[in-house]
């Protein structure tokens, strides 16, 4: 039996060096990750999302590029990062439950357990 492929995921962060940190920590993980600093437009297989938020981020802006990945990978999960939680939890919740945000700063671990759609993170 061949081993399964690597889960394709995209981190976003605005921040280079705390970009490849955890683009280097989902690579161990397992994941084939791609990098860069905004979310590109998702497309069909999109994968997951995991974005690192700026603080010049609008929120809704966010939550509207979270729900387009969430239309174009139906099996991927979107998870945000960020310094303004109260700001983005209850419109990224409200996206369901392959939805998550997470409170910056975030250990890799804790990206990988939201990614893998661990409902106990919520």
């Amino acid at each position: 039996m061949s081993p399964a492929a690597p889960v394709p995921v995209t981190v976003a962060a605005a921040d280079a060096a705390a970009r490849a940190e955890l683009a280097r920590y989902l690579e161990g993980a397992g994941f084939a990750v791609h990098a860069g600093a905004r979310p590109p437009a998702p497309r069909a297989p999109a994968g997951s999302l995991v974005w690192v938020t700026d603080d010049d981020d609008a929120p809704a802006d966010v939550v509207r590029a979270l729900a387009a990945w969430l239309r174009a990978a139906p099996r991927g999960h979107v998870v945000v990062v960020t310094w303004h939680l109260a700001a983005l939890r209850p419109a990224v919740e409200a996206l369901g439950p392959r939805a998550l945000a997470l409170p910056a700063p975030v250990f890799g671990w804790t990206v990988v357990d939201a990614l893998r759609g661990r409902a106990d993170l919520r």
